[in-house]
């Protein structure tokens, strides 16, 4: 009975012990003895939306402070057969370079890390600058099909019958 007990007491206490730990893990503080955690690498994009073919300046920083070197690289359409990756030249003094999406879509900003900073990455959603004309020819020629066949579907149905409909050929 005593061993069950004291089994229980030790299993509470590291359930309590891992409770701590976690609550630590989730808030960020370091636990006793650990070092400081490096500063975080961002990856910033001025504008949430970007319109493809239209130039948006993104911003490497480390911990707040502009990050000159990074490389930046661009994969549009993420984990799809069908992805394109582009590089971006290194970002300037002040942490900035100017990226011009090439395709709507999912993108993922993405910087590797180098000696002292850590990799990051970012998703954005680049829109249609404007409303493709093949798009537009497309649903022009749907609203015909489907509206020229209803009306006709109406005509057939609403007209009167010429004549009752025989089985036998007419005799001549």
């Amino acid at each position: 009975m005593r061993s069950r007990l004291l089994a229980g007491a030790a299993v509470l206490g590291l359930l309590l012990a891992g409770g701590t730990l976690a609550a630590r893990a989730q808030s960020g503080e370091p636990a006793p003895g650990d070092a400081a955690p490096a500063p975080a690498t961002e990856l910033q994009v001025a504008d949430a939306y970007p319109l493809r073919d239209r130039p948006v300046v993104v911003t490497v920083t480390r911990g707040g402070a502009p990050l000159p070197g990074a490389v930046v690289s661009v994969h549009y359409r993420p984990n799809s057969e069908i992805a394109h990756v582009e590089t971006l030249p290194p970002t300037g003094a002040d942490g900035r370079v100017l990226w011009t999406p090439s395709y709507a879509g999912i993108a993922t900003l993405e910087t590797p890390g180098g000696e002292g900073w850590g990799p990051a990455t970012r998703s954005v959603a680049v829109r249609f600058g404007a409303f493709p004309s093949l798009g537009k020819l497309v649903m022009a020629i749907a609203a015909l099909l489907l509206f020229g066949g209803a009306g006709l579907g109406f005509y057939l149905l609403l007209t009167e019958p010429q004549g009752p409909p025989t089985a036998e050929p007419p005799s001549t």
